[in-house]
């Protein structure tokens, strides 16, 4: 572009505000190109909630189980039964006790997984970190 000035002034203060706008222009297309985030790949640790529900039932529910009424009874401080009721009514009644499948389609954690968790939680005293390592 080619002006014409009559005043140095004039000529001077033309070409610093091309300079802002260039400034402008150049500090917009480098903030959108640092506003873009390196997404970090989620990182995923496969655990077997099937595997770790049949191996519950085989332990304690099957009707040959491993561990017998009294064993049942010593580690979870009530029958098999009152269990399983309890079991029934936390899934039918929470949503937060019932199976579900994440959006690339694998099982979560069963209802009796996730009640024989919190009754332990309660019956320890302990955290929910805890509840791996006992």
């Amino acid at each position: 572009m080619k002006y014409v000035l009559d005043n140095e002034d004039e000529k001077r203060a033309l070409e610093l505000g091309m300079k802002l706008r260039q400034l402008r222009e150049e500090k917009r297309a480098s903030s959108s190109s640092a506003s873009r985030r390196i997404r970090k790949k989620k990182r995923f640790i496969k655990r077997d909630h099937e595997e770790a529900h049949e191996r519950l039932h085989k332990d304690y529910f099957a009707e040959d189980s491993i561990y017998n009424e009294t064993h049942f009874h010593r580690r979870f401080q009530m029958r098999r039964h009152l269990f399983l009721c309890i079991v029934d009514a936390l899934q039918s009644r929470f949503e937060f006790f019932q199976q579900r499948s994440d959006a690339l389609g694998r099982r979560g954690l069963s209802p009796l997984t996730k009640c024989t968790a919190a009754i332990r939680i309660l019956a320890y005293g302990i955290s929910a970190n805890c509840v791996d390592e006992i």
